[in-house]
């Protein structure tokens, strides 16, 4: 619990793993836990807003990933560790607000999401996976200079994501979430391009989804928050 010598660990980790050049010799195996072990680093410096150390892990699992991927291209599980690999780069752009890059990154993301729902179209975790990264672009177009349009596609493929999921886990809470997190974006959406009345209907339906939620455990402060 003690950030200096996590930091220090963490340092000498990532030293360690940049330090291996040549990916092409490491076992399948290997490459599984060095890319778990860099992206763990790279959240766990983004958690305390030290972005170039959270960047350079996120880079480094990418390029695992990105060997782990060109060894069996059509392996799920790759290509869904790879896509991680994406997102974590485009999130840090995201919140560093430099929109150009993450769109870039998150478009990666969602490619590869979407060739998981071919690969599957019945498995909810790759429907959902799919569904986030529509959602990233969907904050994206939301940020400034808001692109009415591009926010109301990808908000609406983002919610079609989570209905599919939805129909699929009916009473998984999280899909319950994620579809009212979607409404809310999309009401967004729509506001950018001025029509209340869609944005009415959406806040309707994210206010009916939150309140079957608290209905379920009273007490869920989350909830109600």
């Amino acid at each position: 619990g003690r950030i200096r010598i996590m930091d220090d660990v963490n340092q000498r980790a990532l030293q360690y793993y940049e330090g291996q050049q040549k990916l092409g010799s490491l076992a399948d195996d290997s490459l599984v836990r060095r890319a778990r072990v860099l992206l763990a680093i790279g959240e766990d410096h983004l958690s305390r807003d030290n972005y170039t150390d959270a960047l350079a892990a996120f880079r480094e699992a990418h390029r695992t990933t990105a060997e782990q991927l060109a060894r069996a291209t059509h392996d799920p599980d790759r290509i869904f560790a790879h896509s991680q690999s994406e997102y974590w780069i485009g999130y840090v752009d995201y919140d560093r607000r430099n929109y150009g890059p993450a769109r870039r990154a998150f478009e990666r993301y969602k490619a590869l999401a979407e060739q998981l729902t071919r690969i599957d179209p019945s498995r909810a975790e790759w429907i959902r996976e799919a569904g986030y990264a529509a959602g990233n672009l969907c904050s994206i177009a939301l940020s400034p200079p808001i692109d009415p349009v591009a926010a109301l596609k990808e908000c609406s493929v983002a919610l079609e994501r989570m209905e599919q999921v939805n129909r699929l886990r009916r009473d998984d809470r999280t899909s319950i979430i994620d579809l009212a997190n979607r409404h809310a974006w999309l009401a967004d959406a729509w506001n950018a391009n001025d029509r209340w009345d869609r944005v009415l209907h959406h806040r309707r339906r994210q206010e009916a989804l939150v309140r079957s939620l608290i209905a379920r455990d009273p007490l869920n402060l989350d909830y109600r928050d």
